[in-house]
């Protein structure tokens, strides 16, 4: 079945006519995307096949043949192709267009947890600044513990 053209939920706030103007409408559009998509296949090519060579079989039905072939089935399939082909085109239309919003949703998504990890980043830089400021002061008080032991050192020496 084609997306979105089944008999679906009454809508409360349709009349009876635009109801039954709208079921009509996704059933002749369900209906033309269904024989375009089937006259796509091949089946359909040696359904095609099979008709023509009847007159080879039965000369007599030539005429029936030819009359079936150029103008009901050209006729009409053409109209229905072109139906059909408009309806799947509709629908591939929207679908990119939600594929679209979709993929413009998760990018700014994407931009925010970008700008987020960038200040994350900024943060942990100027933690690392301050640690390293950190550990050089306690290297500058260990310099000075050391000199004063090695002076305790010597007063106690002497």
């Amino acid at each position: 079945m084609v997306a979105g053209y089944g008999i679906g939920i009454r809508d409360p706030q349709l009349t009876v006519a635009e109801e039954l103007k709208d079921t009509m409408k996704r059933f002749n559009d369900w209906l033309a995307a269904k024989i375009t998509q089937g006259m796509a296949t091949m089946w359909c090519a040696y359904v095609f096949l099979l008709w023509s060579l009847i007159p080879l079989i039965f000369p007599e039905a030539q005429s029936v043949v030819f009359y079936v072939s150029g103008g009901i089935i050209q006729l009409v399939a053409l109209s229905l192709i072109m139906v059909g082909q408009n309806v799947l085109g509709r629908d591939a239309i929207k679908q990119a267009k939600e594929t679209h919003d979709t993929v413009m949703e998760e990018r700014e998504m994407l931009k925010k947890e970008l700008c987020l990890a960038n200040l994350e980043r900024n943060e942990t830089k100027h933690l690392h600044q301050l640690a390293l400021k950190e550990l050089i002061e306690i290297k500058e008080v260990n310099k000075k513990l050391s000199k004063i032991a090695e002076a305790k050192d010597v007063m106690i020496g002497l």
